[in-house]
C-alpha cells in the first residue's frame, strides 16, 4: 500500500465514522490543522491513528 492509498483509507474512515475531520481531531486529542495536514499528506499519521485503520507503519532502508 503506498502513501496515496493509506490516506484515501483514512479519509474513507473519519468521514464514515466521525463525519467531519473536526470531531475526528477532537476524538483523538490532537488539533484540526494537524488531522487536515495528515489527509493532505503534509504530515505523518501518528501510530493510533494508522491503528485505527487497522496498519501499521515500517520503515525500510534500501542500499542506494
Amino acid at each position: 500500500m503506498d502513501k496515496q492509498d493509506m490516506l484515501k483509507k483514512l479519509k474513507g474512515f473519519i468521514y464514515a465514522e466521525f463525519g467531519t475531520a473536526k470531531k475526528y481531531a477532537e476524538h483523538k486529542g490532537v488539533t484540526p490543522p494537524f488531522v487536515s495536514s495528515v489527509l493532505k499528506g503534509n504530515k505523518s499519521p501518528t501510530e493510533d491513528m494508522l491503528n485505527d485503520i487497522s496498519l501499521n507503519k515500517k520503515v525500510i532502508y534500501i542500499d542506494a
